[in-house]
């Protein structure tokens, strides 16, 4: 009955997996004309999604597989997008422009749906009658409560755990993705250095906390630094102990021979190193 909104996508070469088209085709009857407040994702027709062509298009040559955006912050430089082919058919990231990272945020559509549903419910309960203009201090609660639960405290995956299934699904993509990082080859200019990382991004986003140690071997000095900085924040997480030794070499070149993550204060192999030490000292005095 509301297969528009979809149809649209579709006809334009866009693959949506099936549950995931009653999804979007659900959201755009029951969101489309929901009151526009700053920060609100806000769902976009195809060809509103159009004006987003020029920024991904330079993902064309990106190995994990194609995207589009479908949502945009409302009064905001961000979008969020749909991978629709490729390992990570289905998944959810987002488009920032001040920090790049297109790693999924959602490993399906229906936990991105849940969550957002969630949010909407909450923050549209706020008085609409007080007026932004009229309530500055109003606008301002308004404001930041979607900007921090949309944007800024995303809770991935809607908090919910993943199922053993689906762990050794994306364990099994993980290692697709790796298997692609390490032997693709990347054009020799500054979007190929750009496609390395977010490609790294991916594969630390998406490997299960389960197999995290699998990341141990990359955390060298010859890795790049930014992918570094993101795998030490996972290894933290997850609490792995088997990563102490190479995070403790990561550490003491951190700042001089490497900026891991970007931070000339080795901040993130600090904080990693912290994690671990303490799990180690808890575990011994446990067997003690």
């Amino acid at each position: 009955m509301f297969n528009k909104f979809c149809d649209d996508y579709i006809t334009n070469g866009i693959t949506f997996k099936d549950e995931d088209k009653e999804i979007l085709n659900e959201w755009y009857q029951k969101y489309k004309n929901m009151s526009r407040e700053y920060a609100l994702p806000i769902i976009m027709t195809y060809e509103e999604s159009c004006k987003y062509s020029d920024y991904i298009n330079q993902y064309d040559r990106f190995p994990v597989g194609k995207m589009i955006p479908i949502w945009e912050g409302y009064n905001m430089s961000s979008f969020i997008g749909y991978y629709y082919d490729g390992p990570l058919q289905g998944m959810i990231f987002y488009g920032n422009h001040e920090e790049v990272d297109i790693s999924p945020k959602f490993t399906s559509l229906k936990d991105f749906y849940d969550y957002c549903s969630g949010i909407f419910e909450i923050g549209l309960s706020f008085d609409e009658d007080k007026g932004y203009e009229e309530n500055e201090e109003y606008f301002e609660s308004v404001s930041d409560f979607f900007e921090y639960k949309i944007w800024e405290n995303v809770i991935d995956n809607n908090g919910r755990k993943l199922s053993d299934e689906e762990v050794e699904i994306n364990y099994e993509i993980a290692q697709k993705l790796i298997k692609i990082w390490k032997t693709k080859e990347y054009p020799n200019s500054e979007i190929g250095d750009v496609l390395y990382e977010q490609l790294g991004f991916c594969i630390t986003k998406i490997i299960p906390d389960k197999y995290v140690d699998s990341l141990i071997p990359y955390l060298n000095l010859e890795e790049d630094e930014y992918v570094l900085g993101k795998m030490c924040n996972k290894i933290a997480k997850v609490k792995c102990v088997k990563a102490l030794d190479a995070v403790k070499i990561l550490a003491k070149a951190d700042g001089k021979e490497i900026f891991i993550g970007g931070y000339t204060s080795g901040e993130i192999t600090k904080r990693t190193l912290k994690v671990l030490n303490a799990c180690v000292v808890y575990m011994l005095g446990v067997m003690n």
